[in-house]
């Protein structure tokens, strides 16, 4: 293993997609790991991966990460295969002989039949259809006495295309799927301690974290622990205590790192409020307060809470349609 690669703290998911892929591997099988952003898609990859790279006498791994397109990415695929499995392979020309050629290396190197070739995608919601009908094609080469001389893993993000996927015969009958589901507050908590060295009060404060957390992921969890160590002045690898004071300002330490991501300042803040709340005086020193955990009114907090986060994700939609070309 790689000296920087994070080892996963063990949650159900974790043992989840540690179960399906051991199985996949071995039955040089195909499997997909689907979930939200931050559920620790990229952090599960890049273990797994580092795993099997780290004994390359009995394991091939090929990882590739998937982008938009509409034109098949198999090629591409073939060619990353042949090179991981026999580095000094002159990879010829046209489709069909690099299927031929892919086919000859995997006969080789699984002629040891412990020996594993591993094809792993992250984003492959990104694939086109026809990729995948591809990637279908090529598991499908058989030898050596087995019915498929490699495994497929896929990592995504929800998406409709899982569920023409799965749905059809040609994929979804042979691709086992495993879906991540919300930590639970126990092993929110552990994620908190083991991988983000937050030390807690007392049972209390866990409970008061884990209800703080908008997100129950472990991107989530590390969003507020860099927030509380932000906060409390400390480099992101030392321990912080978190006692019931500190854990109180969790929701608005979210709020305030979100706002400058969105690059919403204080006064636009003030500014729509003011057009919002008629009946309560709004300016830069109530926003100001507010974003301070020192506003005494209650009901106006929730108000310029609700105001803030509109102007966030108005923020962001403007962002995604400029990179994808939408704005006008």
């Amino acid at each position: 293993m790689g000296e920087n690669t994070i080892v996963p703290v063990e949650t159900q998911n974790v043992r989840a997609v540690k179960n399906a892929v051991r199985s996949t591997v071995n039955n040089n099988g195909m499997m997909a790991v689907v979930a939200d952003v931050g559920s620790g898609k990229t952090t599960m990859f890049n273990y797994l991966a580092d795993y099997w790279s780290s004994n390359p006498q009995k394991f091939r791994v090929i990882t590739v990460k998937a982008f938009e397109s509409p034109l098949t990415k198999i090629g591409v695929i073939m060619r990353l295969m042949m090179e991981t499995i026999n580095s000094d392979i002159h990879i010829p020309r046209g489709i069909e002989r690099q299927y031929k050629g892919l086919t000859d290396e995997l006969f080789r190197f699984t002629r040891n039949r412990s020996n594993r070739v591993i094809l792993m995608i992250d984003e492959a919601q990104d694939l086109n259809y026809q990729t995948f009908m591809d990637i279908k094609k090529i598991h499908e080469i058989a030898g050596n006495g087995m019915k498929n001389m490699f495994s497929v893993i896929l990592f995504g993000k929800p998406h409709r295309k899982w569920d023409k996927l799965y749905a059809g015969p040609e994929i979804g009958y042979r691709m086992n799927m495993v879906l991540l589901e919300e930590l639970t507050q126990d092993e929110m908590i552990k994620i908190a301690e083991q991988r983000f060295t937050l030390n807690f009060e007392n049972d209390a404060v866990r409970k008061r974290f884990t209800a703080s957390v908008k997100y129950k992921t472990p991107l989530g969890i590390e969003f507020f622990a860099k927030a509380l160590k932000k906060e409390l002045g400390l480099d992101e690898s030392e321990s912080a205590h978190v006692n019931s004071e500190l854990v109180t300002k969790i929701p608005m330490l979210s709020l305030k790192i979100r706002a400058k991501q969105a690059g919403i300042k204080q006064h636009d803040i003030a500014e729509a409020g003011r057009q919002v709340i008629k009946h309560k005086k709004v300016n830069e020193q109530r926003v100001s307060e507010f974003m301070n955990n020192k506003l005494d009114d209650e009901q106006l907090a929730t108000e310029l809470t609700v105001i803030t986060e509109q102007l966030i994700n108005s923020s962001l939609t403007r962002k995604r349609n400029i990179i994808s070309g939408k704005a006008n």
